[in-house]
């Protein structure tokens, strides 16, 4: 029983192996994977702050006897506000690309034509820029009304999630 030929020894040069890389990372940023998995977090990780939205919905100032109620109503206020604009990004970019992909993306694969590949390039190239700005935009301005809503839960002695 004979093993397995040798490997040949033929070099490769680096720039093949680098063209061969770049061309790979190329192809999986524009398929729709990254997309497909991004997407998929955000939507449950909505569902959770969905749900952690009605908990502090249902809060009421008694619930913390030793927090004064307009201040409590402040922080309430500045945290269903940052779960309000997390939720916005989050389920509005799962929105955004369900269209992308129903109406841009399914289309053009169905098509098979030349000039479809083409403009599928140039929808990702528009696309993935926008959708990661978006992204990073809601949530930069969720985390500001968030730290704002720490700071003053952690000034009031508010502890929420209730323990026990």
């Amino acid at each position: 029983m004979q093993g397995f030929p040798p490997l040949s020894t033929r070099q490769l040069k680096p720039t093949r192996v680098i063209s061969a890389m770049l061309l790979l990372l190329m192809l999986i940023l524009l398929s729709p994977l990254p997309l497909i998995v991004v997407s998929s977090i955000l939507l449950v990780h909505g569902i959770a702050s969905a749900f952690r939205r009605s908990k502090c919905r249902r809060l009421e100032a008694g619930d913390f006897p030793g927090v004064p109620s307009d201040k409590f109503e402040e922080w309430r206020r500045l945290e269903l506000k940052s779960i309000d604009i997390l939720l916005w990004t989050q389920w509005g970019l799962v929105a955004i690309s369900a269209i992308f992909a129903i109406f841009v993306l399914r289309p053009l694969l169905r098509s098979g034509e030349y000039y479809a590949g083409l403009f599928l390039f140039g929808a990702y190239v528009l696309f993935y820029p926008a959708y990661l700005v978006l992204l990073l935009v809601g949530l930069m301005i969720s985390a500001s009304c968030g730290s704002e809503a720490k700071s003053l839960k952690k000034s009031l002695g508010i502890e929420w999630p209730g323990k026990g």
